[in-house]
């Protein structure tokens, strides 16, 4: 059961249910491909202290941007009236 089914009123259904299109995965994609090269690049540097952290942190949360993506998901309701 998911959210929308668990706050619906008494006389509502789903509708419709649907996923994101893939389209959508690219920016994360991208983001997230982005930090790895980051942190690869700032690897190589000798003594990149502050550096490394905010590859890493960019990163995670591209990685966690993406994953948000994938599992975002809208539906429709309608009330009936009886």
């Amino acid at each position: 059961m998911g959210y929308v089914e668990r706050h619906l009123l008494p006389n509502e259904h789903v509708v419709y249910k649907t996923r994101l299109h893939w389209v959508l995965f690219i920016k994360p994609v991208l983001l997230m491909l982005a930090g790895v090269v980051l942190a690869v690049l700032l690897r190589q540097v000798a003594d990149p202290g502050w550096l490394w952290i905010v590859g890493v942190a960019i990163f995670a949360i591209t990685s966690f941007i993406s994953w948000l993506s994938l599992h975002r998901w809208h539906e429709s309701s309608l009330k009936r009236e009886n």
